[in-house]
């Protein structure tokens, strides 16, 4: 599913270690809330994030890929 989709491509990106979990939430019936938890965060992660969510998108699935470190 969409959550293994995202946790794979950063997993591909960054490497093995990078993430902790994927979130997925549905606030808004129109779009999916994905927030990917990360060990250590790197600016360019956002930059990432937002690029998946373009890719996704094209693919017709709304989704709003963020991430943080924080582990809550």
């Amino acid at each position: 599913g969409l959550r293994q989709a995202v946790s794979d491509a950063f997993t591909d990106e960054y490497g093995e270690e990078t993430v902790d979990h994927v979130r997925v939430a549905h606030f808004n019936p129109d779009l999916i809330d994905v927030t990917v938890v990360i060990q250590d965060q790197e600016p360019e992660m956002d930059t990432f994030a937002f690029a998946l969510s373009e890719a996704l998108r094209r693919q017709g699935v709304r989704a709003a890929i963020r991430v943080t470190s924080d582990q809550t």
